[in-house]
């Protein structure tokens, strides 16, 4: 049996992990406000704070939601008239690394609220609409959901059938809507639908903020392989949505899923990469027992290799973190860099899970720590590795990123197109 002074080149404390080894390289104002930042986390994230998540998720996020808001801590990138702090995006990338190594968790339930619907709602709402929905979303009284995604419309976007049909001041929708996050105990779903059927695809969509307490609308959950429900199907049949509650005009919906996407794939990809980075850590400090369960030298030395090999790659996905903030500071806009940071982000955290399952042996295989409800993630690395898959898919493919990163970057020929005839 390997010996314990096998882990000895990883052996650091927790603190360590965390605290020294960060994403990328503090400027004077990131160096400031992660300071701030470190001891407000510690005076006001509870030390039983997970567990009290686990008893109650909801009611813990929505705590955790108004506390951050308060410290002026929960969506620092907005401006600060419509309730953030006008900070840049780079102190989005220290709040997430802040908050990863404190193990206080972002208040998950509100994520699309917050950055989805809301900034949707901020650049393209009437003033009506932002002082009807923005105070509700940070004051954790507005849940949402994305409902984007349809049976025949997930990577093609553009092909979203599900119809609105305007009747007076109304609109009449129908139509199907799946792998929408949260939907079971979402109030409202940001929606497109076709409003003109004979338009061009992405020229007869519009953007709904819809009440999913509607008659005529029921959400059936999808239960995946990790056990959760956090993915929903949503059903709509004559649902009766109010002029009031188009987002801009008619035929801007294709206009507004582009903004959406794209919030996510920058400050969004970022918190994922911060998360990825310090579950390697996690990875690193566990492995200091880990050599107990190999039977063989050679098995401990390979799984040394994969560790030291995920760390480099951190490194990496490091530098794309980098390259993606010095595009945002210097355009404004999310280019093609953000498809290689979701691409490597995902890969790497598919690999770094699996690490990890390997390293406990037929332990890790066993299904011990249930989730807190059917729509959480539960605990553990089989957990975490099961869940990994989604980042796979989510946020847009990776078959789909590599495209992006072909076309866009490497100015290589698009892929051929089925001919119709």
């Amino acid at each position: 049996m390997a010996s314990r002074s096998h882990v000895e080149p990883f052996r650091r404390s927790r603190a360590d992990h965390g605290a020294e080894r960060l994403m990328t390289e503090d400027s004077a104002e990131s160096a400031r406000y992660r300071e701030r930042l470190r001891s407000w986390l510690a005076e006001h994230f509870p030390p039983d704070g997970l567990e009290r998540r686990a008893r109650n998720v909801v009611e813990f996020d929505r705590w955790w939601l108004r506390e951050l808001h308060e410290g002026g801590y929960l969506i620092p990138r907005w401006p600060r008239r419509d309730g953030g702090e006008d900070l840049s995006v780079e102190l989005q990338l220290v709040l997430a690394e802040e908050m990863n190594r404190a193990r206080a968790p972002f208040p998950r339930t509100f994520y699309c609220a917050l950055h989805h619907a809301g900034d949707a709602i901020r650049e393209f709402g009437s003033e009506e609409q932002k002082s009807r929905f923005i105070p509700k979303i940070l004051s954790g009284e507005s849940i949402w959901c994305q409902a984007f995604s349809e049976p025949n419309a997930g990577s093609d976007l553009a092909n979203i059938q599900t119809s609105a049909v305007r009747s007076g001041r109304s609109f009449v929708l129908n139509g199907q809507k799946t792998w929408s996050s949260g939907a079971t105990r979402a109030d409202r779903a940001i929606l497109p639908a076709r409003t003109n059927p004979d338009a061009p695809k992405r020229k007869g969509l519009s953007y709904f903020l819809v009440d999913l307490h509607s008659p005529g609308i029921e959400i059936r959950p999808i239960r995946q392989m990790n056990g959760n429900t956090g993915f929903a199907e949503i059903f709509l049949n004559d649902v009766v949505v109010p002029e009031q509650d188009l987002l801009a005009e008619e035929g801007m919906g294709w206009s507004i899923i582009r903004t959406t996407l794209n919030n996510e794939r920058g400050p969004g990809f970022l918190g994922f990469a911060a998360e990825t980075r310090e579950r390697i850590q996690v990875l690193i400090r566990e492995s200091q027992d880990r050599s107990l369960l190999f039977s063989n030298e050679a098995g401990w030395s390979d799984f040394r290799q994969e560790l030291a090999s995920e760390y480099a790659a951190a490194e990496v996905l490091d530098e794309f973190c980098t390259r993606l903030l010095s595009e945002l500071r210097e355009t404004g806009e999310i280019g093609h860099v953000a498809s290689l940071l979701k691409l490597y982000q995902s890969e790497l955290l598919r690999r770094v899970t699996a690490s990890a399952l390997r390293a406990e042996g037929l332990q890790g295989l066993l299904w011990t720590n249930q989730a807190p409800s059917d729509e959480e993630d539960g605990e553990g690395w089989l957990h975490e590795y099961l869940t990994s898959w989604i980042y796979i898919i989510g946020g847009g493919t990776n078959e789909i990123q590599r495209n992006s990163i072909s076309e866009g970057i490497l100015g290589l020929p698009r892929e051929p197109r089925p001919s119709v005839s």
